[in-house]
């Protein structure tokens, strides 16, 4: 899934807008991304306008109790 900041934000210093930025696991309707320092962080889905919506093939998706979406990745 590849997805891009829809507006630069002060609060927001290490993501650039318009930079496409992979997403490696989806938490709880939330974005981990490798920020602009290449730091693994996770951030509100809100934020961001997806590119493309493919999820890797190698993600298995789990749901926790309260519903919360859990997927993990396998290499």
């Amino acid at each position: 899934m590849i997805v891009k900041l829809k507006r630069k934000s002060s609060d927001l210093s290490d993501l650039s807008p318009d930079h496409p930025y992979f997403v490696i696991g989806i938490e709880a309707d939330d974005y981990r991304i490798l920020n602009d320092q290449g730091r693994p962080y996770l951030y509100p889905s809100s934020l961001f306008e997806i590119i493309d919506a493919k999820e890797p093939e190698s993600w298995i998706t789990e749901y926790g109790e309260d519903g919360d979406r859990k997927p993990i990745q396998i290499n």
